[in-house]
């Protein structure tokens, strides 16, 4: 198998690309979904977030069963395709990784990046029984800021972006009026700190069919 790049699939009006890969090569794309950092990992052993180790690079931030903080490359799975890929050249073609795709509910890669996501994340917080959050302007000015240079090192390493919607919804259960001001709330929220995206990864495989008028507007 080589990893490819998921939007080589396509041009940018839709229509299929030929890939033209090394010889006995299997294309494989690979996603990693939501990776947001809702309240509930904060309960359940694993990352809170992401950041930016002393390199430069994207590493997991957890706490140890000792309560340390630990910053770790190996922490998440963005570090462990990077070192396979670093000893395996021949696994990734032109140096592709994965999609990371996003929604905006609580906020994003841990951080809060717009008042909007606070009473989602405060809601999440009470249910998992921990202290509620009221970050002013400035750090969520500054939580954005961190975010745009985790995504900016991510997309110089390989990888991209893609949408599942603002509130991860049933896209197919619902109408045009809510689709699009999910897709509003997405592209300015998450849009605006990724830059442009080419792929939606509809929430749970609910897809709409390409006749439809909504998957028109998607």
């Amino acid at each position: 198998y080589i990893l490819i790049d998921v939007n080589l699939l396509a041009d940018d009006n839709g229509k299929p690309r030929q890939l033209r890969l090394p010889e006995d090569k299997k294309p494989l794309v690979l996603t990693i979904e939501g990776l947001n950092y809702y309240a509930t990992r904060l309960k359940s052993g694993t990352n809170e977030n992401l950041v930016l180790d002393k390199d430069g690079e994207v590493s997991g931030l957890y706490t140890d069963a000792a309560g340390n903080k630990v910053t770790a490359r190996e922490a998440e799975a963005i570090g462990l395709l990077d070192a396979f890929v670093s000893a395996n050249p021949d696994f990734s073609f032109d140096g592709a990784k994965g999609t990371i795709s996003l929604t905006g509910y609580e906020c994003v890669f841990g951080y809060v990046t717009d008042p909007d996501q606070l009473d989602d994340r405060n809601q999440a917080l009470e249910a998992v029984g921990l202290a509620q959050v009221s970050p002013n302007d400035s750090e969520i000015a500054a939580n954005q800021e961190t975010v745009k240079k985790i995504i900016k090192r991510l997309q110089a390493t390989g990888w991209n972006f893609a949408s599942s919607t603002y509130g991860f919804i049933n896209a197919r259960d619902q109408d045009m009026n809510r689709i699009v001001t999910d897709t509003e709330k997405w592209l300015a929220q998450v849009g605006s700190l990724t830059g442009r995206v080419r792929v939606l990864h509809y929430p749970n495989g609910a897809f709409i069919n390409g006749s439809d008028p909504r998957a028109r507007y998607l």
